[in-house]
């Protein structure tokens, strides 16, 4: 959930408890009525070499009930409000050789975003960040990655692997 610290802990500065308090339910009452939701993924991903794979999310980690999985389609998030809605995407990968890529995909078509990187000795992520308008009663939204290292890759489970859904409300 997107979230500011109060002025004096972004600055640095001194606080006291009624300051740090006032400051804090100020934030709270700014957030109040804002909807989010961050799905995350606990099982492994096999991704094959060359071929883009689903990414199925099952379960919340912040939520205001405004977001909701496809009925038997767990790699399909479908947004519950009409309105241009804030997306971020994060997948961590294990080292080895080839590239890396995440897209969004919109009703499983096209690509919202997309975020391709040559993989490392190291782990490595990829991430996307981008905005989808949505009607809030039949569109969708979908991850994909894929891998071209000659082999099959396992994304290990457990990993911090989410998708974070925000619509601003003014």
């Amino acid at each position: 959930m997107v979230w500011t610290p109060p002025t004096h802990v972004a600055a640095n500065g001194r606080s006291d408890s009624d300051k740090f308090n006032t400051e804090t339910v100020d934030n709270l009452t700014h957030l109040h009525g804002q909807v989010a939701t961050q799905w995350g993924q606990l099982a492994a991903i096999e991704v094959p070499d060359v071929t883009w794979v689903s990414v199925p999310w099952g379960f919340t980690v912040e939520d205001t009930g405004h977001t909701d999985v496809v009925d038997g389609y767990p790699e399909r998030v479908a947004p519950l409000l009409p309105g241009y809605w804030w997306l971020n995407v994060r997948i961590q990968w294990p080292a080895g050789t080839g590239n890396r890529a995440v897209r969004i995909q919109k009703n499983g078509t096209g690509a919202l975003g997309q975020d391709t990187r040559s993989a490392l000795v190291t782990a490595c992520y990829t991430s996307v960040t981008t905005l989808a308008q949505c009607n809030g009663t039949t569109d969708f939204l979908n991850v994909h990655v894929w891998q071209n290292s000659g082999a099959t890759v396992t994304i290990p489970a457990l990993l911090p692997h989410y998708f974070q859904l925000l619509l601003p409300r003014g």
